[in-house]
């Protein structure tokens, strides 16, 4: 991180591809939903007008109707595919985080399901690191040369919040 930039958001103990996948597919999810949603809003006063469509213009309110059903059952599959990713979204293998020189104000780093927040400058060399004490989950920093461990306010994150302000390049796609 560097002070007056945008503070930088530093993720480590989870697989790229596996962010990447659920973004991509949370993103259809939504435009999918969000179409279906105003295709049923405009067709609904078609269907409950007091009388009869003439044929034409009924055959095309239930050909709409038919591919908002068809596109509504094609997101349970992407629903599907999303909670298997955010089932192996958190990896078990260590992970920690090493700073050289100085962790700037505002910086975010999360390992695997815990997020810290610093909000003053720390000085390296210092290990950014998953660990439990006393039966407890933290993140800590240890000064690599006094072996001394602060432990840093942090909090739990959910697997979904991974993708949360993930930036997408437009001709991405899930593997």
């Amino acid at each position: 991180g560097r002070p007056r930039n945008v503070p930088p958001l530093l993720v480590v103990g989870v697989p790229p591809d596996v962010v990447r996948d659920l973004a991509l597919i949370e993103k259809r999810i939504q435009r999918v939903e969000k179409l279906v949603e105003q295709i049923r809003d405009v067709l609904a006063p078609l269907r409950n007008s007091k009388g009869p469509l003439p044929a034409a213009q009924d055959k095309q309110v239930k050909a709409l109707l038919a591919r908002a059903d068809e596109a509504t059952k094609k997101i349970a599959g992407d629903k599907n595919r999303r909670e298997e990713l955010l089932a192996k979204a958190y990896t078990d293998t260590p992970s920690s985080v090493h700073v050289s020189g100085t962790i700037f104000a505002g910086t975010v780093i999360r390992i695997a399901d815990r997020q810290t927040t610093f909000h003053k400058d720390m000085k390296g060399p210092i290990c950014i690191e998953k660990r439990k004490l006393e039966n407890v989950t933290e993140l800590v920093a240890v000064n690599t040369l006094t072996a001394s461990v602060k432990i840093l306010t942090n909090e739990k994150r959910t697997p979904i919040e991974l993708i949360d302000g993930f930036e997408l390049e437009e001709n991405a796609s899930p593997t």
